[in-house]
């Protein structure tokens, strides 16, 4: 177990993650989504043929059936060229499964130069997640915000918490834990929300070092604890383990260091193999005087150290041996590892000035690159909020046109309707004048009649005084002026009742006018010059051409001609 555990558990998970198909973990309980198939489809069998191969990977199968699995894919290769580099990228991962990372990588890169990124993309960004460095510099975090922009836009959930969580550890190497939280958080979210929460577990511990960074250790160090009590981690030793070294790192717990030496001795593996417990354990005994034991640690602690390329610890256990010797009598040899060390030490630091240089300016770089993102974003978002405030102005504009057009129209109505009011006056004391006339002219023609009978006047005298009277009754100048007032007032109404009635006569029409606007029976009998009894037969005919049904009003039909 050694201290860069926690990489390759991470590697592995999400390797994993990144494949895993529909049903693949039904038997560990849970209801999981369906996990989409975005290998470019080439047919039912090479499809089904690529879910089992991701299948038999990922899930532990032997290397036998993958091997088999791989012939027949390499088969249908043969038949449709495409599939040619999805079984080499197999290939590899078999490859890697069998020890053969050297030649699995070499092959990753041949391939990766021959596939061709615009008619096999999902291929080609597969291929270049799996090579990604770990190089701090700006071309790289060029190369993974590509990546994870990519498979945001294919929807693809578990690649894209993959790099985001590459993303994620670039971002906490350049001293940027806020947005290495945002890209730990969504990988976190991706996979709970595809129902795979124990995948996302080992994020947190990502989580837990950004925070420190952030200079929340108390946070990190809260949230390591609350992982060590998950129980899918407390079922996994290797997990338990590396989130035990986080917290034995970050705070030089005891009770930690004492639980990971529990496990290692339960694996059956020496504390040895960890060269950061082992240089802490040194230290330990010494403490407890158990000088010849330090030493034998520290020395262990400094091999270890050497294979893992882990300097810091490398130099602590050299002034670990130092201490040790000396308390033995050594001198010489404490003298010796103490000058080693502090040269050491100092070379170290020397070293990673270019390298603590180079990620400040990488980190420069990468937050001015999210400021100009972040300035187009605000310039699209200003022209889409000014496109909608324009789109409201006009909206405005536009219902203030209509209020006002209504409004006009209103007084327009309101206009006709006084006007039509002032003609229906005209047309009634017209009609009321016409009345009073005739009444005066037939008052005047029977006065006439009783002084004949009374012999007060010649029959002929008569008859020249009463004859003009009758025509005038009969042909009254005001029935004309009562139809020229209506025709102008509602000069459409002919029209729509010959449309509905094209057979009508002038009578019919005169009469129907006289009903629209509320003349009785009688008045119309009075201004015709007629019987009452005769109008009601010119009503019955005027129905009839109008077929009105049957308990219909003739005078509400015909006023709502006028309206």
């Amino acid at each position: 177990m050694k201290s860069n555990a926690m990489n390759i558990v991470i590697a592995a998970v999400m390797l994993s993650a990144g494949i895993l198909l529909s049903g693949l973990l039904s038997g560990c309980g849970g209801e999981r989504r369906l996990y989409p198939f975005r290998w470019e489809s080439t047919g039912a069998r090479a499809d089904s043929l690529t879910l089992a191969m991701e299948k038999g990977l990922y899930m532990g199968e032997d290397l036998d059936s993958l091997s088999s699995l791989l012939a027949l894919l390499d088969k249908e290769g043969e038949k449709e060229g495409r599939l040619r580099g999805r079984a080499d990228f197999f290939r590899t991962a078999i490859m890697e499964r069998d020890g053969r990372e050297a030649v699995a990588d070499s092959l990753l890169h041949d391939l990766l130069e021959r596939t061709d990124s615009a008619a096999d993309p999902y291929l080609y960004n597969r291929l270049r997640l799996r090579l990604g460095t770990d190089v701090v510099s700006p071309s790289t975090y060029n190369e993974k915000f590509l990546l994870l922009e990519y498979f945001r836009s294919v929807d693809d959930p578990f690649q894209t918490a993959a790099a985001a969580i590459d993303m994620g550890n670039l971002l906490k190497e350049v001293n940027d834990p806020d947005g290495a939280l945002m890209a730990y958080s969504e990988a976190d979210s991706l996979l709970r929300i595809a129902g795979f929460p124990e995948i996302a577990i080992p994020i947190g511990i990502n989580v837990a070092n950004a925070l420190q960074i952030k200079g929340d250790s108390a946070g990190g160090v809260r949230l390591l604890h609350k992982l060590l009590q998950d129980p899918y981690i407390s079922s996994d030793l290797s997990l338990q383990y590396t989130i035990l070294s986080n917290l034995f790192t970050s705070t030089l717990d005891t009770v930690a260091a004492r639980e990971m030496v529990t496990i290692c001795e339960e694996e059956g593996e020496p504390v040895e193999g960890d060269c950061k417990l082992a240089t802490f354990l040194s230290e330990t005994e010494y403490d407890k005087g158990n000088y010849k034991e330090a030493l034998r640690l520290a020395r262990a602690g400094y091999v270890q150290a050497t294979i893992d390329d882990n300097a810091d610890v490398r130099g602590k256990s050299m002034q670990s041996m130092a201490n040790a010797f000396y308390a033995l009598g050594m001198i010489d040899s404490a003298y010796y590892y103490l000058g080693t060390g502090v040269t050491f030490v100092d070379s170290i630091e020397l070293a990673r000035m270019p390298q603590e240089i180079q990620a400040t300016e990488t980190g420069r770089i990468i937050r001015e690159k999210k400021m100009e993102r972040e300035l187009q974003h605000g310039k699209k978002m200003m022209w889409v909020i000014t496109f909608i405030f324009f789109l409201f102005l006009c909206m405005v504009v536009a219902a203030g046109v209509v209020v006002w057009r209504i409004h006009a129209l209103r007084l327009d109505r309101a206009r006709a309707s006084v006007e039509r009011e002032k003609a229906h006056r005209r047309l009634m004391a017209t009609q009321i004048l016409m009345e009073e006339k005739d009444a005066l002219l037939n008052t005047l023609n029977r006065d006439l009649r009783h002084l004949e009978e009374k012999g007060e006047i010649s029959s002929g005298t008569k008859g020249h005084i009463a004859n003009p009277i009758k025509t005038h009754i009969v042909q009254s100048s005001g029935r004309e002026t009562f139809l020229d007032t209506f025709s102008e007032l509602h000069p459409d109404f002919t029209e729509r009742l010959k449309e509905q009635a094209p057979d009508l006569t002038e009578t019919d029409l005169r009469l129907a006018k006289y009903i629209a606007v509320g003349l009785d029976n009688k008045q119309i009998a009075s201004t015709l010059g007629i019987r009452p009894e005769s109008v009601k037969q010119a009503r019955w005919r005027l129905r009839s051409k109008l077929h009105l049904p049957s308990g219909a009003s003739l005078e509400e039909h015909l006023s709502s001609l006028v309206d």
